[in-house]
């Protein structure tokens, strides 16, 4: 009987990056899928790129140890997909910076797909510098350091956390936008790009959920670019001048269990190259004749 590795206690800190635990088959089993039940919202936990840990976040200071489930899924030695569950404790103390504040409206917020969010709008200390990583936000969601304001829709079904960071005198204080979306009607919104013929252009990935899949793909690109394997990504150095729309037919399931499929549009303007000319001053090499 295969099982999971023991997890040991986790001590954490609020609005800190929780590093990769380390989760693992007692008989090596691979594990095909990892998810986390913690009661409280005390952290949020999930699994990693190829389901070998779990990272997230320390939402908030717990009163003492609290108790998370683990539930791997993974293919034992005959080829079978089989679910197994372990437990871990942890415990999160507060955060120590105190005279440094940060604050975030509308923190914590709920929005079926397509659906504006509010405003989250943050407030720090006077002279403090505000940071949110723009690999951190979802699709939908922008920050304007200007305004120090969050804003947007909730584009994809998911949860996602933003971590938010106030820095000043060398002391720095992390808070968490905790954001839930909720499937709705699925769409992908169309992308426009525009390029100069000769010049390899940046890959074109369409922006579509992390579960999806593209089973084809339609329309003319401009000679010189071509589609990846998957028919997510467009890649190449365009030779072909003109407009062009192409498009990817794009398939997810919900966390509930409805198949749903769309269309996402791309759009592509490649100018041909400009042309400089200049005309030489020959008046420093002529000569006056009378």
């Amino acid at each position: 009987m295969d099982g999971i590795n023991n997890i040991d206690h986790k001590t954490l800190t609020e609005g800190q990056e929780i590093p990769n635990i380390p989760i693992s088959m007692t008989n090596g089993s691979k594990i095909t899928k990892l998810t986390v039940e913690s009661d409280g919202d005390y952290i949020h936990l999930s699994p990693n790129e190829d389901n070998t840990g779990l990272v997230g976040y320390a939402l908030k200071k717990t009163d003492g140890r609290k108790e998370a489930v683990v539930t791997a899924t993974y293919t034992n030695t005959e080829g079978q997909s089989r679910q197994i569950k372990t437990k871990f404790t942890y415990e999160v103390n507060a955060s120590p910076v105190t005279d440094l504040s940060l604050e975030i409206s509308n923190d914590k917020q709920t929005v079926i797909e397509g659906t504006k969010f509010k405003d989250m709008v943050v407030t720090a200390s006077e002279g403090a510098t505000v940071t949110v990583d723009p690999a951190k936000l979802p699709h939908g969601i922008t920050y304007n350091e200007k305004t120090k304001t969050l804003s947007g829709i909730g584009e994809y079904e998911g949860r996602y956390i933003i971590p938010v960071m106030a820095t000043k005198d060398d002391k720095s204080v992390t808070k968490l936008v905790d954001l839930t979306v909720t499937p709705g009607e699925f769409s992908v919104p169309t992308a426009n790009y525009t390029f100069t013929a000769g010049n390899e252009i940046a890959p074109i990935t369409l922006k579509i959920p992390a579960n999806a899949t593209v089973s084809s793909v339609g329309g003319t690109l401009p000679r010189g670019l071509s589609w990846s394997a998957d028919r997510k990504t467009i890649t190449g150095t365009p030779t072909q001048v003109g407009t062009f729309q192409v498009y990817g037919y794009v398939n997810r399931t919900t966390s509930g269990g409805t198949n749903q499929s769309t269309y996402g549009y791309v759009n592509i303007t490649v100018k041909s190259v400009p042309l400089n000319f200049s005309i030489p001053d020959n008046t420093k090499n002529s000569k006056s004749f009378r």
